[in-house]
């Protein structure tokens, strides 16, 4: 992976809190790390009575082992800063047997 495709810099946050807690607890995991986020879609659904917007996002990374699907990317530089995306799928990239690169599926 190219340095020059990692543009943006995000903060990726993981859960900690029991899993029969309800509210989520979101500690920094890593902080300012380079990345590429494309978003890839959008759209409005209705959910009972609301209408909900979300924004689809491959957000790509080098690799690292520790985030899953219990982990939050936030944007921390523009035109991202402060957003939040939830991690729905962590793919590993790899060259050969070597782990390069995370792809993260991420949803608003």
């Amino acid at each position: 992976m190219r340095a020059g495709q990692l543009r943006h810099r995000v903060t990726i946050k993981s859960n900690t809190a029991n899993a029969n807690d309800p509210d989520p607890d979101y500690t920094n995991l890593h902080v300012g790390i380079p990345a590429g986020i494309t978003e890839t879609s959008g759209g409005e659904t209705y959910r009972g009575r609301q209408l909900e917007a979300h924004v689809k996002a491959v957000i790509e990374t080098r690799y690292l082992d520790d985030v899953d699907e219990d982990c939050q990317v936030v944007g921390t530089s523009y035109p991202y800063v402060g957003k939040t995306w939830g991690v729905t799928a962590a793919k590993i990239v790899r060259r050969g047997s070597n782990p390069v690169a995370l792809e993260l599926e991420c949803t608003t």
